[in-house]
């Protein structure tokens, strides 16, 4: 089996039933909102994803483009992420994330992909949950926050687990500075 189309086709069917429900069993203002976080989780995820493959397997920018979750979402990022797969190299890819609002708020000086992506989403996520009077986006962004944490908990385990130094592990953990 080809575990990776498996894994593609399972979150892609699984983030297009998620917009479908925002769309269809919510408000117009809370499913706007809710789109717009998870069409920004989607880009993370390709994000990420295009680096690696990049960076440790060699892809190809068309490589990648079949790889990666294609949902046509409110932020029409689709075309802007074309772009970023078709870079020649992945210090040029972590260059284009740290100009873009993909690394808002986040961890600029990390030199993992991953870090300064998911501390920027955090800050996002922390932005909208301050926010939003809206429970079902209140809700998505708690949830997701939580990820976050558990994250946080997996990788404190892994550097006890294989012995690893703390204090590298530790300036890449997504922690809230309030």
């Amino acid at each position: 089996a080809d575990y990776t189309e498996c894994e593609l086709r399972l979150r892609t069917a699984y983030y297009t039933e998620l917009l479908n429900t925002a769309k269809h069993d919510f408000s117009e203002m809370q499913s706007k909102q809710l789109s717009e976080m998870i069409g920004r989780e989607i880009d993370c995820l390709n994000i990420i994803n295009a680096y690696r493959m990049k960076a440790f397997f060699g892809y190809s920018a068309e490589e990648i483009k079949k790889r990666q979750i294609r949902i046509k979402t409110a932020s029409g990022s689709a075309k802007r992420l074309d772009k970023y797969y078709e870079l020649e190299s992945p210090e040029d890819m972590l260059e284009w994330v740290k100009r873009s609002k993909y690394s808002k708020g986040g961890k600029q000086s990390s030199e993992y992909i991953e870090s300064i992506v998911r501390s920027s989403q955090f800050a996002y996520l922390s932005h909208i949950l301050a926010q939003s009077t809206a429970a079902p986006v209140s809700l998505y962004a708690f949830m997701k926050l939580c990820s976050t944490e558990v994250l946080n908990i997996v990788h404190i385990i892994e550097t006890i687990r294989y012995n690893a130094d703390p204090s590298a592990v530790e300036k890449d953990l997504i922690i809230t500075t309030a």
